[in-house]
């Protein structure tokens, strides 16, 4: 996912990780000229629940875009 930069947002993510009982096993972050880049390897029950979590992922404020890669 990709993000304007602000404090929380990391903390965000992860509530919303624990919200839909999502469990993140790896998590790559990088921020750089205020935008942060985040990948993150999870463990879900089916793409119904990916495409649930995405579209939760990009309502949270300051995302720009949230993805899945292959």
């Amino acid at each position: 996912m990709e993000a304007h930069d602000r404090q929380g947002l990391l903390c965000d993510i992860s509530d919303l990780f624990v919200r839909e009982k999502v469990n993140a096993t790896k998590a790559n972050t990088l921020s750089r000229n205020n935008l942060a880049m985040m990948q993150f390897s999870i463990g879900i029950a089916d793409l119904e629940q990916l495409e649930r979590l995405l579209a939760l992922i990009r309502q949270v404020p300051n995302v720009i875009v949230a993805r899945r890669r292959a």
